[in-house]
């Protein structure tokens, strides 16, 4: 749910004054990733690739439009450093 703030102050005369700091939202929930390969499935004997396969990444902010969005997507391979996700991975090796 949206948070709103008010605050307000009383002076020794007896003067009030207040402001409103409108909505905001307190986004608590992680994007959700997922990637898919091409060919989608091992497309030779014994789950084995023929050909270097391509690996996309996604993501999605749960809390929809009223959500923070997603920043960014990083990968890592075989445990190398992680990698900003851009464009289709090959995968060799």
């Amino acid at each position: 749910p949206p948070n709103a703030a008010t605050v307000a102050a009383t002076d020794n005369a007896g003067n009030t004054a207040s402001q409103s700091f409108g909505t905001w939202w307190v986004d608590t929930t992680p994007p959700v990733p997922s990637v898919t390969f091409n060919p989608a499935v091992p497309n030779g004997a014994n789950g084995w690739y023929t050909v270097n396969p391509t690996m996309s990444v996604t993501a999605t902010d749960p809390n929809g439009s009223d959500g923070s969005g997603v920043n960014g997507k990083f990968y890592t391979l075989d445990g190398g450093a992680e990698t900003p996700f851009t464009t289709a991975v090959t995968i060799s090796g």
